[in-house]
């Protein structure tokens, strides 16, 4: 059997995103079965704005999500494999971009490969095993910072990837709670990410380390109560 170049590109694309998935998704789509059902159910969510108090935008929470990670501003062990990266920022409320010191900023992550801790079905982890996954408060300024790897992208069907991304809850008193996604800008998949924002993008450089560094300042909405 013989295939044109647009019949090879697409097995290729379809063995490439197969061989991205979990070994327990690979015999089925997995946007049927498993935790990555669910992205076959979220929708898009509303693109956030530009400019300075601005409310960050929120997003999907993705069924990866574990309560209770500890607090820690390391969430990548010793010789964890990736890129290192530096996330720091501040947290700040409405148009005044009021600093909020306290404020707790919840992140997890993909490895550089593309996995979650939790996202084999057959195989969770201990329920106080956090891998890629931290809590930090802010200080008094409503800075924060934490040291992590740069996010692989990975499969969520035989066609579709996920982008870079690192999930972010916030919670502070005073304050809507947010649960938003920060990305990075210029990945390759962004561009057929449903769910991918613009104005929620990363842009690191590079640290006199080897590392990156990035900064995003998360705009908290005032509680109506």
């Amino acid at each position: 059997m013989q295939f044109d170049r647009r019949e090879f590109l697409e097995h290729a694309a379809l063995a490439l995103a197969l061989s991205a998935l979990p070994a327990w998704a690979q015999d089925a789509d997995p946007t049927e079965v498993g935790p990555y059902a669910d992205y076959a159910k979220a929708k898009p969510v509303p693109k956030g704005a530009d400019g300075y108090g601005a409310t960050t935008a929120g997003d999907i929470e993705g069924p990866f999500y574990r309560p209770n990670a500890p607090f820690r501003e390391r969430l990548a062990p010793a010789g964890e494999p990736g890129r290192p990266l530096q996330l720091s920022g501040r947290v700040v409320k409405g148009l005044a971009c009021v600093p909020q010191a306290g404020a707790v900023v919840d992140v997890w992550q993909a490895t550089a490969k593309g996995r979650y801790d939790n996202d084999d079905p057959r195989n969770q982890p201990a329920a106080d095993a956090f891998h890629l996954r931290g809590r930090v408060r802010t200080n008094a300024k409503g800075e924060f910072s934490l040291r992590t790897i740069w996010p692989g992208h990975y499969a969520i069907g035989r066609d579709r990837f996920r982008p870079a991304h690192l999930h972010v809850k916030v919670s502070a008193e005073g304050c809507q709670p947010l649960t938003t996604q920060l990305y990075f800008k210029g990945d390759t998949h962004n561009a057929k990410d449903p769910w991918f924002d613009a104005s929620r993008a990363l842009e690191p450089k590079r640290d006199d380390e080897g590392g990156w560094r990035a900064t995003y300042e998360l705009v908290l909405e005032e509680s109506a109560d």
